[in-house]
């Protein structure tokens, strides 16, 4: 029974997909202009950059095209970018308490860069501001923590982070912390009982 239902199904995909290659937009459609016209209409986000790393480790004026990053503001208006989710992010090999601090000084320099720009870009702390900034034409930016190690297991420095303007955080990088797996061998000593 099983075997009839699955060639069932995979002649009713075929079918499907069949009738919609039919429909298909022709091919004169498909043009550059039709696909540039395309890319400007829809919302273009880029979840994960390392800017905040480039802004503080290397000195790099996101304001002016330059080839020490892959993203700077010339190149975000060209590509039509309306929202980016920049990453902080710390060594686990960085001294335990360094990690925050590290972090910290990434959003630092990162607020300056945008103050900066302002007139090309803002902070987004929420949707409203991402939608706002959007009608004001600017490039709406929310900072990101790539890595839970980086608040060293204390909810005052969730805490805080979040004050400070960070809006996500993954739990791990490529290394365990104290409460989260990450591709690591090793399972941690507590994972998702640590805050029970």
């Amino acid at each position: 029974m099983k075997i009839a239902g699955y060639r069932i199904f995979k002649a009713l995909t075929f079918a499907f997909l069949f009738i919609l290659g039919c429909q298909a937009t022709p091919l004169e459609r498909t043009s550059e202009q039709y696909v540039q016209d395309l890319h400007r209409k829809a919302f273009v986000a880029d979840l994960h950059n390392d800017l905040m790393e480039k802004i503080l480790e290397d000195g790099v004026d996101i304001g002016i095209r330059n080839a020490e990053t892959h993203l700077d503001i010339p190149k975000m208006e060209e590509g039509g970018i309306d929202f980016l989710l920049c990453a902080a992010w710390s060594s686990p090999n960085i001294e335990h308490y360094d990690q925050s601090k590290h972090v910290l000084d990434m959003i630092d320099a990162f607020y300056s860069a945008v103050e900066k720009n302002s007139g090309k870009m803002g902070l987004a702390l929420n949707a409203q501001d991402v939608r706002r900034l959007q009608a004001e034409g600017k490039i709406a930016v929310m900072m990101s923590i790539e890595g839970g190690h980086a608040i060293e297991s204390d909810m005052a420095l969730l805490r805080t982070f979040y004050r400070v303007g960070v809006r996500a955080m993954t739990l791990t990088w490529m290394n365990n912390n104290e409460w989260a797996d990450a591709s690591s061998p090793d399972p941690s000593r507590y994972g998702a009982d640590y805050y029970r």
